[in-house]
């Protein structure tokens, strides 16, 4: 499924201070200067969708716009670029969105055509539940291979397997119960991922049926020397199993890793897969 890709709207367009909503889709990373260069720009009555991956960008909105009505937003699909001139969805789900009170009227006139559109009033619960898929973003990435070879090694599954153990510990400590985002409910994933590699190319199938040279994001912001959203995914763990006395070892040796490996150190398996 493809869109257009979309317009661009210069910061300094009078039409910003009429707009009925904005969205923040950029990476975690660049949020802040972006917060930055909207105050004043938009009206303080403009609602303000967040729709970052990880833990974290929530707090930074609402301390740089305090006076605009806020809410999450979830994109629990993958979605890559189509040539130069769109973006296609290469996964099953849509957008999912909280506080379906304050956004209602944005509903009836939604394109389900492009994107299914649902409502949650548990957003916490879906951003770590979305968390738990993405700390495979780093593997990738340390291991420089394709996403298709990096499934395919039962070594660096268990090593994902691993980091979701300890992500659901935090959730149990936060009494979080995770949906299920995918086919898969998340207390069961860990153990699929640690089958053999026999075995698992059976019982999930589906996760090997993607694009043989497909990478995650993560990967292409170490290749282009960009900061990559580790403080808000493996760092995320971290920080909230400190926080209720838990340890989370693996997300830890990880997440150091990709702080390493970004600033052009070099990063060995060992450093990461134990």
């Amino acid at each position: 499924m493809c869109c257009p890709a979309p317009e661009v709207i210069e910061l300094d367009n009078p039409l910003l201070k009429q707009a009925d909503y904005v969205w923040l889709t950029c990476k975690t990373t660049a949020l802040a200067s972006v917060l930055h260069e909207l105050t004043g720009v938009i009206s303080d009555t403009c609602p303000v969708f967040t729709c970052q991956n990880g833990i974290g960008a929530q707090a930074m909105v609402a301390e740089q716009l305090p006076h605009n009505p806020q809410s999450t937003a979830l994109i629990g699909c993958n979605v890559v670029l189509a040539g130069d001139d769109g973006l296609r969805q290469s996964s099953e789900g849509g957008l999912i969105l909280e506080d379906a009170g304050l956004y209602g009227q944005l509903l009836p006139n939604w394109p389900e055509r492009f994107w299914s559109l649902s409502l949650t009033d548990d957003m916490p619960a879906m951003q770590w539940a979305k968390l738990q898929l993405n700390l495979t973003n780093a593997v990738n990435a340390l291991a420089d291979e394709p996403l298709l070879n990096v499934l395919q090694q039962r070594a660096m599954r268990k090593v994902v397997a691993s980091m979701m153990d300890e992500l659901l510990a935090v959730c149990r400590g936060k009494q979080l119960a995770l949906p299920r985002l995918t086919k898969v409910t998340p207390a069961l994933l860990p153990s699929i991922l640690r089958l053999p590699n026999w075995l698992f190319r059976r019982v999930a199938a589906a996760m090997l049926t993607i694009d043989p040279e497909a990478r995650l994001s993560m990967w292409w912001d170490i290749l282009q020397g960009r900061q990559t959203e580790i403080d808000f995914l493996q760092g995320a763990v971290v920080r909230e199993a400190q926080s209720l006395g838990l340890a989370a070892p693996v997300c830890d040796r990880v997440y150091k890793a990709i702080l390493k490996l970004q600033t052009g150190e070099a990063v060995s398996k060992t450093d990461w897969l134990g």
